[in-house]
């Protein structure tokens, strides 16, 4: 029993150190990417990159329909490829839509090479968010880590050759084409996996129970995007692409703290995905947010001592106007990163509806609090009202989850 249950823990670590090895590989690269669009490009053009990206994410979202996750959850319960029949048929819609978007409607607007890149990125989007949630289903950990280095080196790419070549060709152009390569490999992946899947005896995948489950999804996606994404919009139209990348900035170099709970809900959403115990979830769930939160308040010093140093040799002191905000940015990310273990347990236990009104006041929370703290103190009030927010968020999650595992019992 020692034996097995020491094998048990072994594979557990090999997991957690394979998941970790791609999210630490895909943040080298993006602090890298980072750092090329921070040192090279215009605080300006840094903004126009962070719009451009933030806008095809948020469309993504929408054209998604919150199936990554029911990919994840039917996938574990039912019949895989009656899952995948379900999600291909949602892919071809989506590249009609596409199509007919691009020959017919964006021909007809005024700057229609932008949102043509913008439509083109954002179906490249959806195909690498699927592709990272099949194999998440499968805990193909390794293909999953492929995937989404290939994402992440794609923009690098693109901004790197940028840079090699010259400065007169269009940012845009190579972003969109490396993307394109980067997503149609990422669902041969897919595709190939899916060939060599046989029929089992587990119950076929109904299409309204994945649609209602992803729709709950979709809507909690859509609220993570306005808390999480929007604010990049709101800054750049209420401030100007000058300060959006001020805000850029802070945002990126502080998400790079958020490996640990990627790492994290990366793994553990399967695997409560399957459990059956509900106080066994919750249990593990408030230890592992307990961990996450000390690994991260270690990373927060680090990162607190090092960024002013990186600005000063890297950029020559270029971002020193975003520098003193940054400690509220690494505030945010850290309470994020805690709530994120709490959002993936209700997710895992089916608590759709938990997490979207909780994503409903915090949305509220937001859009109230974002615009004004924006217009009425510049940077420094964005940056503070989304480290206020996040406080908000891991506060009545937190609250929420302890009542549950007291109760021992949830409401869906």
């Amino acid at each position: 029993m020692a034996f097995s249950l020491k094998s048990v823990n072994e594979v557990k670590l090999k997991v957690y150190i394979t998941v970790f090895n791609r999210f630490l590989t895909t943040n080298i690269i993006q602090l890298v990417q980072f750092f090329i669009i921070a040192k090279y490009f215009s605080i300006v053009d840094n903004g126009k990159i962070s719009i451009l990206l933030t806008s095809s994410f948020l469309i993504s979202q929408i054209l998604l329909f919150g199936i990554p996750s029911s990919i994840v959850y039917f996938g574990s319960k039912n019949n895989i490829l009656s899952v995948m029949k379900i999600v291909f048929k949602h892919i071809s819609l989506l590249l009609l839509l596409l199509f007919t978007s691009l020959t017919v409607i964006i021909p007809t607007l005024d700057d229609n090479y932008y949102y043509s890149s913008i439509a083109i990125l954002s179906f490249t989007n959806v195909l690498y968010f699927i592709s990272q949630s099949f194999f998440q289903m499968k805990e193909n950990f390794r293909i999953q880590n492929i995937i989404m280095i290939l994402q992440t080196l794609s923009t690098f790419f693109a901004v790197s050759l940028y840079v090699i070549v010259d400065f007169k060709t269009d940012y845009i152009l190579f972003i969109v084409i490396f993307n394109i390569i980067a997503s149609i490999f990422s669902m041969y992946l897919v595709l190939k996996d899916v060939l060599n899947i046989h029929e089992d005896n587990l119950v076929n995948c109904e299409r309204v129970s994945f649609y209602k489950y992803s729709f709950g999804i979709y809507l909690n996606s859509l609220l993570s995007v306005i808390n999480g994404r929007l604010d990049v919009l709101i800054i750049g139209a209420i401030l100007g692409n000058y300060f959006a990348g001020l805000y850029s900035f802070i945002v990126q170099i502080s998400e790079r703290m958020a490996i640990f709970s990627q790492v994290i809900t990366t793994v553990l959403f399967p695997k409560f995905s399957k459990e059956n115990n509900i106080n066994k979830v919750l249990s593990s769930s408030i230890k592992s947010l307990i961990f996450t939160f000390c690994i991260t308040f270690i990373a927060y010093f680090i990162f607190l001592y090092l960024i002013p140093y990186l600005n000063d040799v890297l950029f020559s002191s270029k971002y020193n106007p975003a520098i003193p905000y940054v400690k509220y940015g690494l505030l945010a990310v850290l309470f994020n990163s805690t709530a994120r273990v709490i959002y993936m347990t209700f997710s895992s236990l089916g608590l759709i509806k938990l997490n979207f009104k909780i994503g409903v006041l915090i949305s509220l929370i937001t859009l109230l609090l974002f615009p004004f703290f924006c217009y009425t103190y510049g940077l420094s009030g964005a940056v503070i009202s989304l480290m206020l927010t996040s406080v908000i968020s891991l506060s009545i999650s937190f609250f929420i989850l302890i009542k549950c595992k007291k109760n021992n019992s949830y409401e869906k």
